[in-house]
């Protein structure tokens, strides 16, 4: 039988590694895109079945490969967009450079990879998973140019799933919105509040978003969203 592809972005680390790993011990084929060059444990366990880009996922030229990659495999059914990067601080203290990294990392590149999907899914079908924050859903002072990222992640996904609809194209899209968790996404974040220790690992949030995705039921969440206990 042959193995099903997926695309998965920030597969490098947190819950985007969780991700990609859990779907590498499933079987399937994935080409993780990342900043920098993926050469630890999980490459060294799968190394015949995970297949790294490197750039930004803002990048035109890294869309392009992820999807050329995955058309060279045989042509992926799923694409998770799970690269994000934090960019905070009182209002009066953003620079331009900041706010870019806000918007690339979280808004620009998830429309992308989505945008680009629409294409490579359009005749085999699949499914859209654009993880994004409860960021998507909150007002947070120190925040406002992160939660500008995500709540625009959250407008687009949602008319890109009426889009689908109105054209009957047999692509399922997914909104995943995690609560903070325990990964090094604030150790590179501008300017963090908190080191994140205390926060939930991300491999729950991870198991959870897989079953949903990978269930073959008619009926489906569009929507999972994880708070703190």
């Amino acid at each position: 039988m042959t193995a099903q592809i997926a695309i998965v972005t920030g597969h490098s680390s947190g819950l985007g590694r969780c991700i990609a790993q859990m779907l590498l011990e499933r079987g399937w084929v994935v080409v993780g895109v990342s900043r920098h060059p993926i050469r630890d444990e999980l490459f060294a366990s799968h190394h015949h079945a995970l297949h790294n880009i490197t750039g930004s996922v803002a990048n035109e030229t890294t869309v392009a490969a992820a999807f050329e990659m995955a058309d060279t495999l045989g042509g992926a059914t799923l694409v998770v967009n799970c690269a994000g990067q934090g960019a905070f601080g009182e209002i009066g203290s953003y620079s331009i450079a900041d706010i870019m990294t806000a918007l690339e990392g979280n808004l620009v590149g998830l429309i992308a990879f989505s945008d680009r999907a629409i294409v490579h899914l359009r005749e085999r079908g699949g499914s859209i998973v654009n993880v994004m924050s409860t960021a998507s859903k909150k007002y947070r002072t120190a925040e406002s140019v992160y939660t500008a990222a995500k709540w625009g992640a959250k407008a687009y996904t949602r008319t890109l799933r009426d889009a689908i609809k109105a054209k009957k194209l047999n692509i399922r899209v997914y909104e995943i919105y995690p609560c903070g968790m325990n990964t090094n996404f604030w150790a590179s974040a501008i300017r963090a509040g908190t080191d994140g220790k205390n926060f939930p690992e991300p491999k729950s949030i991870a198991r959870v978003v897989i079953s949903a995705v990978l269930s073959n039921d008619t009926a489906y969440p569009q929507e999972l969203t994880f708070e703190r206990a």
